[in-house]
């Protein structure tokens, strides 16, 4: 386990606003299937907060989005 030390070590961490910007860049559903595989960033609820108010946003930004599309089917 010394890789794992070394890693912590020499890893700069990104900062959570980052995450915040991708997820509304739609790289939430990425995300949210690496949060219950890995079990990252699952109990520290600011971050999920944030994390969920985001997605919430680019779901209705898609959706508002493609609205005129759906309207011609």
């Amino acid at each position: 386990m010394e890789w794992v030390s070394w890693l912590r070590l020499n890893i700069a961490k990104e900062p959570q606003k980052h995450f915040y910007g991708l997820a509304l860049c739609c790289s939430w559903p990425s995300s949210v299937l690496g949060q219950m595989l890995f079990n990252h960033k699952t109990t520290k609820k600011p971050f999920r907060r944030y994390f969920y108010i985001m997605t919430f946003l680019n779901i209705i930004g898609v959706s508002v989005y493609l609205y005129p599309v759906i309207q011609l089917y």
